[in-house]
């Protein structure tokens, strides 16, 4: 029998896991119902809350789907007691969510440069499934780092993506794997500043990935006001 999503009180709902899938061995995507009535943009986040745990406020993150899927969801790496409950959940348990909150989407035609660490890449991967599967031809150049190759998230479906927009590319990095074809030296902002002048820029990943990003973009003269960021947490924040 299938259980409706309802509000808990303003703001909260209680919805159903529709299904879990294992996208790497340290992550995972929690797919669920969409409440009633429930909006969002393309990059945003929820907060999970547990009520029975000490952490009251529950924790924050980001929405991996868009806007005009069936099902909201949400991919969670796996490092500490929060995520663990998360990657302990099963199809039928269920889950109590917030309304979608954040800015991390410039709704702008102008040309991207999306830049992600690990599980950084939900709220990337919502930003690029929307413009493609709306018809959008803007320039994306995606360029997606990670340690080893199977803790890249969404490849299959990223590379799918891009038979169906011509104007988006995806680059990846692979930097604790000397065997893998993706083998390469850091992201370094500079370089993709040279690489891609006068676009927009949005960035997703762990504190000093993002810091140090952001810095470098800043001092090779790409403008602050178009550069996006969002950051997750090793124990809370966006993506924890």
């Amino acid at each position: 029998m299938s259980m409706s999503a309802s509000s808990t009180s303003l703001g909260r709902y209680e919805v159903m896991i529709h299904r879990v899938v294992q996208e790497s061995p340290s992550v995972i995507t929690l797919y669920f119902e969409q409440p009633s009535g429930f909006l969002y943009a393309a990059g945003q986040y929820i907060t999970v809350f547990f009520d029975d745990t000490d952490i009251s406020e529950g924790k924050a993150y980001s929405l991996s789907s868009q806007p005009d899927d069936l099902d909201l969801s949400i991919t969670v790496k796996k490092v500490g007691l929060f995520s663990g409950r998360l990657h302990g959940m099963r199809a039928g348990d269920t889950l109590c969510i917030s309304s979608a909150y954040g800015m991390f989407n410039a709704f702008s035609d102008a040309p991207l440069v999306a830049l992600a660490a690990g599980v950084g890449i939900a709220p990337i991967y919502s930003i690029i499934r929307h413009d493609v599967l709306h018809g959008s031809n803007r320039p994306i150049q995606l360029i997606y780092t990670n340690t080893i190759d199977n803790e890249i998230v969404f490849k299959k479906e990223l590379d799918r993506l891009m038979h169906y927009a011509d104007g988006l590319g995806v680059r990846y990095i692979v930097t604790r794997q000397n065997d893998s074809e993706y083998a390469g030296p850091r992201m370094n902002g500079t370089d993709i500043a040279r690489e891609f002048p006068d676009r927009m820029v949005c960035i997703c990943g762990t504190v000093d990935f993002v810091r140090d990003m952001r810095r470098q973009l800043v001092v090779a003269g790409v403008r602050e006001e178009d550069i996006m960021t969002e950051v997750f947490f090793e124990t809370k924040g966006v993506v924890s």
